[in-house]
């Protein structure tokens, strides 16, 4: 008797031809939902991208009209959209290099501690946004290796030739231990070494940047 009312108690299955009417019903509610997640999945990721790369591509933006306006001969307009492209994008060097090399040609058509710091102040953030990058130590030998050049006809920046000579010297050398196979690094090293007086390894250095070139 006990058996009997167990058996009473299941659920009965379903007569034979007989149709379900919801199966159906739940497998198009689930592709449905289904489609809804995958669209907004999708666009949080077209949200997630547009967000990460609108500032690269507004101080990209920038950038190019800075350039623009260097080759219009206009420092000033190249200065502020350049300073528009480090303002969109606060990690890219690239707004920096420019500013820094716009106070340089300041500093060199007019020199003074004031136009120097200036042009420090631009190229020490040059530097931090793209520490390690070897062209980075290039410009910046080639930034003081001219400077030391023009401090030697203007008493305004005479105290500062040993230093800057040395800052050359040194900033070559990191370029060329980051990439060592560049002949032009090794060129440059020559030139700054033969005008501090250190003849042999001018020479060494003007030897290599020949076998490498």
């Amino acid at each position: 008797a006990r058996h009997s009312s167990a058996d009473e108690s299941l659920p009965l299955p379903p007569a034979a031809g007989a149709r379900l009417f919801r199966l159906p019903i739940e497998l198009r509610l689930s592709r449905a939902m289904a489609g809804g997640l995958t669209a907004a999945a999708f666009a949080l990721a077209i949200l997630c991208l547009w967000t990460e790369y609108q500032p690269v591509l507004n101080s990209r933006l920038q950038m190019r009209k800075a350039l623009l306006h260097m080759e219009e001969r206009d420092p000033a307009a190249a200065e502020q959209t350049a300073r528009a492209a480090a303002a969109a994008d606060p990690h890219s060097p690239e707004p920096w290099r420019m500013l820094a090399e716009l106070y340089f040609q300041r500093f060199m058509f007019r020199p003074g501690a004031a136009a120097w710091s200036e042009f420090a102040q631009a190229a020490d953030i040059f530097r931090r946004r793209n520490p390690e990058h070897h062209a980075q130590f290039f410009q910046r030998g080639n930034w003081h290796f001219l400077a030391w050049q023009r401090g030697k006809s203007t008493d305004a920046t005479r105290a500062l030739m040993p230093s800057q000579l040395a800052a050359a010297l040194l900033a070559y050398r990191e370029a060329i231990h980051r990439y060592p196979n560049h002949a032009l690094y090794h060129g440059q090293l020559a030139w700054a070494l033969e005008a501090s007086g250190d003849h042999a390894a001018a020479k060494a250095a003007a030897d290599r940047a020949q076998a490498l070139d």
